[in-house]
C-alpha cells in the first residue's frame, strides 16, 4: 500500500470481519513508503487486532522492484 489512508480502514475492516478463525490467519499488509496516515492506521489495527501484523517499508525503492529480500 502506497498513500491508501483512505481506503485502509474499508480494507481491514473487510479482512477482520472474515468468518475464519482469527488464530489460524495473518494479515500482512505492506506500508510501502507512505506520507499519510496509512502507517498510523495499520498500526492502530494492528494493536487491537494479532492476526494483523504490518510491514514498514521507508528505505529502498518503492514497490516490487525494491524488495531485494
Amino acid at each position: 500500500m502506497h498513500n491508501e489512508e483512505r481506503t485502509v480502514t474499508y480494507i481491514l475492516n473487510r479482512l477482520v470481519s472474515v468468518d475464519y478463525p482469527f488464530d489460524r490467519i495473518e494479515i500482512i499488509p505492506i506500508n510501502d513508503h507512505s506520507v499519510d496516515k496509512t502507517g498510523e492506521v495499520l498500526d492502530y489495527y494492528a494493536a487491537r487486532y494479532p492476526q494483523i501484523k504490518p510491514l514498514h517499508r521507508s528505505a529502498g525503492e518503492r514497490g516490487k522492484a525494491g524488495w531485494t529480500e
